[in-house]
């Protein structure tokens, strides 16, 4: 028989009941963490533009760093919502309380912005965040992320396991809907 979750009485009479509980509940709690940990789409993305425009009118830079979870999130991941909370406490850990995390790309990019940061801290602020990444995930769940780091007002791209010169334009590639400059 199964053991209530948070006060749910399922009947064990109707197993089938159960599992369709079991489903919708699963569901629900992956909805509610995505929304709770880190900020929504729209919500991110006007915070960016304010960012941005903060950067223009008083020539602070920041950093906007993207996290490809597609994949680490993908249909097969069964521990979604573990995966989620973990990756929430890698990224609160790592950085500081006055950087940004939310829904870059609902499901696929996680984006932080980090408010007068200078181009000398980035790699030391990646290496952190990835050693925290390997410390929260599995190996292979750490190592599915992908990194990349983008300085206002330079707009220099730059992807820490790759070298490549135009990472503006793999990032486009890669995610059509971005139009990074």
């Amino acid at each position: 028989m199964n053991k209530p979750i948070r006060g749910d009485l399922r009947g064990a009479k109707f197993g089938f009941i159960s599992r369709e509980r079991d489903v919708i509940m699963n569901i629900a709690e992956v909805d509610t963490l995505e929304k709770d940990l880190f900020c929504p789409e729209d919500h991110f993305q006007n915070m960016l533009i304010n960012e941005r425009k903060r950067t223009e009118r008083f020539g602070r830079p920041f950093m906007l760093i993207l996290l490809d979870v597609g994949r680490l999130l993908g249909e097969g991941s069964k521990e979604k919502p573990a995966v989620l909370q973990n990756l929430a406490f890698a990224l609160n850990s790592s950085t500081r309380e006055i950087d940004m995390k939310g829904w870059y790309l609902f499901g696929s990019l996680v984006g932080i912005i980090c408010p007068e940061f200078y181009e000398a801290n980035k790699t030391r602020l990646v290496e952190k965040l990835r050693q925290k990444l390997k410390s929260f995930l599995e190996p292979e769940e750490a190592a599915s992320i992908k990194i990349y780091c983008i300085m206002y007002p330079d707009n220099e791209v730059a992807h820490t396991e790759d070298s490549a010169p135009a990472k503006s334009e793999q990032i486009n590639q890669e995610w059509p809907g971005l139009l990074l400059s």
